[in-house]
Order: structure tokens, then sequence, then C-alpha cells
């Protein structure tokens, strides 16, 4: 018999190696990846009192006025930012204040207008939530300290109740004024310094040159733009828009009909402009102003406002009482002048065609001497004052999309507004 252990395998010694086949993956380790909390939200701006004022202002039924779309929470630690998430995929925080007080931050964030109801319902819901409501706004009692403004309330602004306007808005920078005139000259005074942009002077070279070499354009903007509320001379009507001018005009007042309807052409393929002031009249080849006109109210909400003229009285020149061109075409805003009191000053234009009237001679910047003052009459004069209101409503009413006849939507409600606020009333088709 054969000596042979019975636990020895008959093929060989146990250390002979096992080849794993060609083209075997070797085997690694796995691990199941453990999932990571979403990140907490970070505020969009690191400036929130300007990161707030891009939502405009609306005013609710009950009189409060609020930025739209934007709501504030107060939640205590352990609420993450992140859960806003879950309320609406449109939100945005603007703003924390982590130290509120103890043991309590505050926040402020946006939605959509249409959602912002149902997000707060929700957001109070939320653990860890101690109140949620609208973002409400409250302002300075506006009075400006300019020396001149109780000169521009004795000219007749008294009547328009402006301080109480600028309660609500003095305008803002994102509403653009194109003054089409004689050019503007920002160095001129100091009240120019924030509200001036760049603008257009047709076939200058280079074509952004707007000096002014006769000073009405000046004035006009002056009085739509200057700055308000700095201790200097005046104060404009909406001194938070921002003013672009368009000069149109030479140095002895002439406004060649191609130029200004060049310069209308540039204001409409500005896409921006939300405002256009003409302190002017046209006599001769107007079709190609009524065409850029035109344009304007096709595709544009801009409002356009125009002096009605100054031939109340047939002096000189003056051959028709009634409204010139381009104050009395479409939809227009035709602006008469009045007197200190209300009344239809002798010389302005009037007739069926006119829409409203403002101050006749108010104060107003100069370029002789530089940064001086001078009472600026006509009612060149009233259309800035116009103007300016209507910076003031596009500041705090949102844009009319409405399709064809835009700007005539936006130019009624603009004058309704006025109407309903006491303004508009004092329109003169005969006397």
């Amino acid at each position: 018999p054969t000596n042979t252990p019975t636990d020895m395998p008959a093929s060989g010694p146990t250390d002979t190696p096992v080849v794993p086949p060609a083209n075997t993956p070797t085997p690694t380790a796995t691990t199941t990846p453990q999932p990571q909390e979403p990140a907490d939200m970070a505020p969009v701006s690191a400036d929130a009192l300007t990161e707030m004022a891009k939502d405009r202002v609306v005013q609710d039924a009950d009189g409060s006025r609020r930025y739209e779309g934007q709501f504030y929470f107060e939640a205590d630690a352990t609420f993450h930012t992140r859960a806003l998430r879950a309320l609406s995929p449109n939100v945005q925080l603007i703003a924390e204040f982590p130290s509120y007080r103890d043991g309590i931050r505050l926040a402020a964030a946006r939605v959509p207008e249409p959602e912002l109801d149902s997000v707060i319902a929700a957001l109070r819901r939320l653990p860890g939530i101690r109140s949620a409501d609208k973002t409400v706004v409250f302002h300075i009692d506006m009075t400006p300290n300019d020396p001149l403004w109780y000169m521009q309330r004795a000219d007749g602004l008294d009547l328009m109740d402006l301080e109480r306007a600028w309660d609500v808005s003095t305008g803002r920078r994102s509403v653009r004024v194109a003054v089409v005139d004689t050019g503007l000259n920002k160095i001129t005074s100091p009240e120019f310094i924030l509200s001036v942009a760049p603008g257009y002077s047709p076939g200058s070279i280079p074509d952004t040159d707007t000096t002014d070499f006769n000073g009405h354009g000046t004035m006009v903007a002056s009085i739509i733009g200057a700055m308000s509320n700095n201790g200097y001379m005046m104060a404009g009507i909406a001194p938070g828009a921002t003013i672009v001018p368009v000069r149109v005009c030479n140095i002895f007042g002439e406004c060649p009909a191609p130029v200004i309807a060049d310069g209308l052409r540039w204001v409409s393929n500005q896409g921006d402009i939300q405002v256009v002031n003409m302190s002017f009249e046209v006599g001769d080849r107007i079709d190609d102003v009524k065409l850029q006109l035109d344009l304007l109210q096709q595709t544009q909400s801009v409002i356009v406002v125009a002096s009605a003229g100054n031939c109340g009285i047939l002096v000189g020149d003056c051959t028709t009482t009634d409204v010139g061109f381009p104050a009395n075409y479409g939809e227009v805003i035709a602006v008469a002048g009045t007197t200190a009191w209300g009344t239809r000053d002798p010389s302005s234009s009037y007739g069926p065609t006119l829409d409203v009237a403002a101050p006749m001679c108010l104060p107003a910047l100069t370029l002789i001497p530089v940064g001086g003052v001078t009472e600026f009459c006509g009612t060149s004069a009233s259309t800035p004052v116009i103007s300016g209101l209507a910076a003031l409503f596009k500041s705090t009413q949102p844009l009319c999309a409405c399709g064809d006849g835009t700007l005539y939507n936006n130019t009624a409600r603009f004058l309704n507004a006025m109407k309903r606020g006491g303004f508009g009333d004092r329109v003169w088709n005969q006397e």
C-alpha cells in the first residue's frame, strides 16, 4: 500500500497561483455616496439698499407703499435659507441681517409679484419662521432746501403739490428723458453732476458732442432734472431721472426738420428712453418728423411732450392762436402756459388739441454767467414741467405692454393720472 496522505491534492502543491482569465476586471471596493445638504442661499448683491430699490414702488388699496414682489421674514437659528427654494424656483435672497436681535435674524427676498401672496403664506408655515410680510416702504418728507425752490413755488409750482409727489418718488435713474433741443452744458452747474447721460448730435463730429451754445436746452433740462435738496440753486421736477441731451437746434435757436427727424430716429433706436421733451415748433418739412413720431408711437412705450407755442396774441410772426406742430400731432402731449395763479397766460397758444398746462415763467440755469439762474418764460418752460411729471409717473408705474398703440395707452394713463391728482383741469379751448 502506498502511504500517501489523504489530505494532499493529487494535482500538486497548494501554493500554485491561479491566473484569472484575460480581460477580467479587477474588483475594486465600492462606497455608497452620502447625500449632501444643499447650500444656503447667498444675497444677490452686497449693497442691500441699492438692490431693494431696483424694484418699483407700488401702492396697495390701503394706501401703503411697498416694493413690488419683495418680502421680509424673521427666523431663528434652525431655519436655513435654502428652504426658500422649495417655495418658488424664482426666489432671490436680497439681504440678510444676522445681528437683528439675539437668536433672531432678519432677511429680505423677492419673487415675481403674482407669486408674492402664496409664497408669504407658505413661508409662515415653515418651522423656524417667526414672521413674514411684504416689504413696506417709508419715505422721508421731501421739501427741498434749494434756495430758489420758494421762487419756483411762487411762480406756480405750488399748485402742483410737488412736495407730496416727491414723498413717493423723485424719479429713478433708469427713467431716461430725452431733451431734444439746443444741447446741454453739464459743466455749467453742479446741478447736473449725477443726472446727465451721453446724448446725440446729428451731423456733429463726434456725434456725441451735445455742447449747448444757445442756452435754451440747458434751461429746459434744468427744469426737468436739476439736482434737488443739495442746498444749491433750484430743484428739478424729477431730479432722480436721467437727462439725455439730443442737440437738433443751432446757436441761433433754429431747428431744421431733417435734423429733428434724425434726432428722433436716434431716440427710437435707443430703446430705453421713456420721455421725450420738445420745447419748439416746426414750420416746414414736417413729414420726416411725423414719420419718426409714428415710429415712436408704434414701437416704443414713450411719452412725448411738446410746447403748444407762444401765439396766444397775434403779434410778430404769429398768424394763428392754435397749438403748433409737433404738439398738435397724434398722441403728443400739447402743453400750454399758465400764470402763477393758474390762469392761462395770454401769450400761450391754445385750442382743441391742447392737453394740459403748466407755469410759463420759472427759474432756470443759464450759460452766462456760468452757473447762473434766470427767469425762463414761454411754453418752452411749461413743457419740461410736464416732462418731469411724466418721468415721476414712469418711475412709479409699470410699462404698458399694449402692442399697437402703446404710446397712446401710456400717454392716456399719464394724463388720467394727472387729472385724478388735480392736474390737467386747466385746459382751455376757447380762451
